[in-house]
């Protein structure tokens, strides 16, 4: 009898133990998940604040592009409109540009004559250069070449306004001879005789 009360005690101690060690891994298991649910939370946090802080780069951003492309479109081809949309493909963000013209979408290198791609292309350029923040000097070779001459003085009236709102110092070199009349400032480059090159300035 006294042997199977200490068999008893055994075995009671034993569970006793038993139920000590799994209340201690279930306290350890309930500290665990709300050390979890709180790193959880804290990530669902961050990615919220990552994901609204980068819709708001890209809203400004769109409004910077589609501003200064805009105000160029207006200068030269009024009744375009140019649009950048976002899209995530592969949780990667690309962006996309087009032309409307009365409600119909189109690329912007499609043909449409008169040189509208020329002009997006140094709207864009202006852009970049913008966003770079490098010198305040853009050098420009030929830059109406495929523009229409009818649309060539609105081209470079466009030039000048958005150089100037940008703080932009323009050089373009050219062999036209209206870009050349319309400039603040000229250089005239020649060979002489001996094919070294003379510079004249008006």
């Amino acid at each position: 009898m006294v042997e199977t009360l200490s068999n008893l005690r055994t075995t009671v101690n034993r569970a006793i133990g038993k139920r000590d060690h799994h209340e201690a891994e279930l306290a350890k298991a309930k500290y665990d998940l709300q050390d979890s649910t709180a790193l959880l939370q804290a990530r669902e946090k961050v990615v919220a604040l990552v994901q609204s802080t980068a819709k708001e780069t890209q809203d400004q951003l769109k409004f910077r592009i589609e501003s200064i492309v805009q105000e160029a479109l207006d200068a030269v081809f009024p009744g375009y409109l140019f649009r950048v949309d976002y899209e995530t493909k592969r949780d990667r963000t690309e962006a996309s540009i087009y032309i409307e013209q009365d409600g119909e979408k189109f690329s912007p290198l499609e043909d449409n004559g008169g040189g509208l791609a020329d002009v997006l292309a140094f709207a864009l350029r202006l852009v970049a250069w913008s966003l770079g923040k490098t010198d305040n000097v853009l050098i420009l070779d030929e830059p109406a070449k495929a523009v229409s001459r009818a649309y060539r003085p609105m081209m470079m009236e466009m030039l000048s306004g958005l150089s100037s709102q940008l703080g932009l110092q323009t050089i373009i070199v050219t062999h036209d001879s209206e870009i050349v009349d319309m400039a603040d400032r000229i250089f005239r480059v020649t060979k002489d005789q001996n094919g070294r090159a003379k510079v004249v300035v008006k």
